[in-house]
């Protein structure tokens, strides 16, 4: 009854323990790989672990189901052995029974005495118990396995998408190295291009100065208009204002001689009037005396 026991759990220290990982101890963890822990000077020496990693995950993976397939195996033989085993013991428990309650007599059926029945019943008792644990033993060991097994797959999805990713990264790696190329390129061609302004600057030079001495004329001879013109705008407020004094003068003037002339021209015009009423009484006279003098003639 120790066989079994001691079998499951060397199968046991066998999966926790794979001969692969005895005979190549790691030297680095999965966990480093996915961090990237490493440097640039080693990725052949990387990518050779690597590969050997994914050999050596695919033979453990190949042994595991081996070994799952074996145990599966080995469960189903223990199960039927258990069954017999149990028929057995519920034929040996029908007897025991019989015999407990005094329903059968222990020479009727069974050659054993009783110590041998107490020995047979604490043995088939430490069968059962030990039935019992090794398969709460199979039992937690199938569910470990299963997560490794799923947690292998995940990390095996996990390294597929870091490898995917990796070569993403080295296209975009090489992608950014054509752009940095062209860059250079094209900084190489602004620098020539700097190169070749910068020696024409220098050329034109005395030009430049040449034509910021003439600009610097040309402001002072801009300057100086602008006072002239500055001062003849003066000049000209002085004049207007001159003239504008000079054209009231020259107005009142005219008023006052035009007032003095219609003042004479009214006299004149008094006097031609007081003239023309003397010549008309006059005239008045003349005509009266003719007409005396008419009617004196015609009375004659």
């Amino acid at each position: 009854m120790e066989i079994p026991e001691n079998r499951s759990m060397k199968e046991s220290e066998d999966v926790d323990h794979h001969w692969v990982e005895t005979l190549f101890p790691p030297r680095f963890t999965f966990q480093d790989l996915l961090e990237g822990k490493c440097h640039s000077t080693e990725e052949p020496r990387i990518s050779s672990r690597r590969q050997i990693y994914l050999d050596v995950l695919r033979e453990v993976q190949e042994q595991e189901e081996k070994t799952r397939r074996s145990n599966l195996a080995k469960r189903i033989i223990r199960e039927d052995q258990s069954k017999s085993n149990v028929e057995e013991n519920k034929e040996s428990g029908k007897i025991l029974n019989a015999w407990t309650y005094g329903e059968i007599s222990v020479g009727e059926t069974c050659i054993w005495n009783e110590a041998d029945i107490n020995k047979l019943r604490a043995a088939l008792t430490e069968l059962q118990r030990d039935r019992w644990r090794l398969r709460e033993q199979l039992r937690s060991s199938e569910e470990r396995l299963k997560t490794e097994r799923e947690e292998r797959k995940r990390l095996q999805r996990l390294l597929e998408e870091c490898e995917e990713q990796l070569s993403f990264s080295r296209k975009e790696t090489a992608r950014y190295s054509l752009a940095v190329k062209s860059l250079k390129t094209e900084v190489y061609q602004k620098d020539t291009q700097l190169q070749k302004f910068s020696k024409q600057i220098q050329e034109n030079s005395d030009e430049v100065d040449g034509l910021r001495a003439e600009l610097r004329r040309t402001r002072d001879e801009y300057r100086l208009i602008k006072q002239e013109s500055s001062d003849l705008g003066w000049e000209l407020e002085r004049m207007k204002e001159q003239q504008k004094i000079e054209g009231a003068r020259q107005a009142e003037e005219a008023r006052l001689q035009n007032q003095a002339a219609t003042e004479k021209l009214l006299k004149e015009l008094q006097e031609a009037q007081v003239e023309l009423r003397t010549e008309k009484e006059r005239h008045r006279l003349t005509l009266t005396a003719l007409e005396l003098l008419r009617r004196h003639f015609s009375n004659l």
